[in-house]
């Protein structure tokens, strides 16, 4: 992919030393307005700058159109790769201001042009290849860039290092590490030096916030999001003045919230969008009210609102109003402030208890619900404990495992009691993360918070949640965790 503005800079007709009555200011604001079509950014170079210089812009033609290869769609997220390298303010003259514009246009036309490229040809091979092409030409003119003082040059050449690294995050999923120079190694080759701070924790954000909207499109699973959370907030606190890494850092906290409780993930727009995250917000404020609210005490209410900040692990959410996790960590903090101004204090229970014979400790509000529906709903989660494990071929559980645990489950959500535990369900062929959170989904639907006697009942009824191998509270602390890629072996197990 030719770079005819660049190249024009540095070898020929928009040099800036033979191109004195170029109107800049002018120019300069046009070539920040870009058109959004490719055709429609190369008229606006011939029209405005045909004057000075002759302009080749190639189209995209297969290089291996006789036997096609793999193809795999260039996927664009809503916030595109784009280094934040701060300028000195010296160089913001008209002249610079105008050759940054024209050269960050050429960048812009560069990589719809590839994005172009790669529909047409629809060819891994061809688009990888115009890819390492163009990058080798862009490195061959950041070294020109590099060999004069001529502050011009500084600006072509701080905007083709963005270039460069910008379509190597871009592009990704099509190019390796021996494809294009690492970013402290096009320093030491170009510039002699190793990249500053600044510079190489702009590179690391950028690629951060492509990373986490691939995180976000592909669904990936919880353990992983609280990695790449972990380490967009610690981006976060080397780059404070970038505003678009905070914004993607409270969209992956939202998106961890939602995995963390089993709801449907929306779009990435939506998970940074003030409506949607109110209405969330407001919904979970009621359902962890209904949580502590069964206390009569008020101690006993602030050691409920602890339990709860326990179970969502909260710890150090993202301080905005944006953030879920944020809204209601500051909502549960004053309510148990409040709670401990006066720990004695007793208040009226707003949902009514049910005092059980084996314990008297309130219990939460069942979902009204036909007895038909809710076993509907158990045999629908763990109807896939009765088939058989792709990894090995296997059954799951035997035939007559399956049915004792069903039948088990059943008289506990018919009789709200845990049932007589004639034969413990043994090891199956498959990890027990699976058999918890499966019967997790079942309660999720039943209930509208945790049952004590659940976890009971799972402590009874298998040997692998015995009080000898897992704790009450552990295990209830860990009931909704989701195991790593359990929708799609589920999808696997059934077909």
């Amino acid at each position: 992919m030719n770079l005819p503005i660049a190249q024009s800079i540095l070898h020929g007709a928009l040099r800036p030393s033979n191109k004195p009555d170029i109107p800049f200011q002018a120019l300069a604001r046009k070539f920040n307005n870009l058109p959004s079509e490719l055709n429609d950014i190369e008229k606006l170079f011939i029209s405005e700058l045909g004057n000075y210089a002759i302009f080749d812009f190639e189209k995209a033609v297969a290089i291996n159109n006789i036997a096609p290869d793999e193809y795999t769609s260039i996927k664009e997220y809503t916030i595109k790769p784009k280094i934040e390298i701060s300028k000195e303010e010296s160089l913001q003259t008209p002249q610079t201001i105008f050759y940054n514009a024209i050269v960050n246009a050429e960048a812009t036309r560069i990589k719809i042009a590839l994005l172009n490229y790669s529909t047409v040809v629809q060819s891994n091979i061809d688009t990888r290849q115009e890819l390492k092409e163009t990058l080798r030409l862009i490195k061959s003119h950041i070294k020109k860039a590099s060999e004069t003082v001529d502050i011009y040059f500084q600006v072509v050449q701080t905007n083709l290092v963005k270039l460069y690294y910008e379509l190597t995050i871009s592009f990704n999923v099509l190019l390796t590490e021996n494809d294009f120079t690492a970013f402290e190694d096009l320093y030491l080759e170009c510039f002699n030096r190793y990249p500053s701070n600044e510079e190489l924790n702009a590179y690391q954000a950028t690629k951060l916030i492509h990373e986490a909207q691939t995180h976000i499109a592909l669904n990936y699973d919880i353990q992983r999001t609280q990695n790449l959370l972990g380490d967009i907030c610690s981006s976060i606190e080397l780059n404070p003045h970038n505003s678009t890494l905070f914004t993607v850092g409270i969209a992956l906290e939202n998106y961890l919230f939602l995995k963390q409780t089993n709801q449907p993930i929306p779009t990435f727009d939506q998970l940074i969008n003030s409506d949607f995250v109110n209405l969330i917000t407001k919904e979970q404020k009621s359902i962890l009210r209904q949580r502590y609210e069964r206390e009569e005490i008020a101690i006993d209410r602030a050691n409920a609102i602890d339990d709860i900040f326990t179970e969502f692990s909260f710890g150090n959410p993202i301080q905005n109003t944006l953030s879920i996790t944020n809204n209601l960590s500051v909502f549960l903090n004053q309510q148990k402030d409040i709670y401990l101004k006066d720990p004695s204090a007793i208040y009226k229970v707003v949902i009514e208890k049910q005092i059980s014979d084996s314990k008297k400790k309130p219990q939460p509000t069942v979902k009204p619900m036909q007895i038909k529906s809710k076993l509907a709903i158990a045999h629908k989660h763990l109807a896939f404990l009765n088939g058989v494990n792709p990894q090995n071929n296997e059954r799951i559980m035997s035939e007559s495992d399956y049915k004792l645990m069903i039948a088990y489950i059943e008289h506990l959500i018919q009789h709200d009691s845990i049932p007589k535990i004639t034969k413990k369900i043994p090891r199956a062929n498959l990890g027990k993360t699976w058999f918890r959170y499966s019967i997790y989904l079942v309660h999720k639907e039943l209930y509208s918070s945790i049952q004590d006697n659940w976890i009971e009942f799972m402590q009874q009824a298998f040997d692998e949640f015995s009080p000898k191998v897992v704790t009450f509270s552990t295990l209830k602390t860990k009931f909704s965790q989701q195991p790593s890629g359990y929708n799609q072996f589920i999808k696997k197990v059934l077909g």
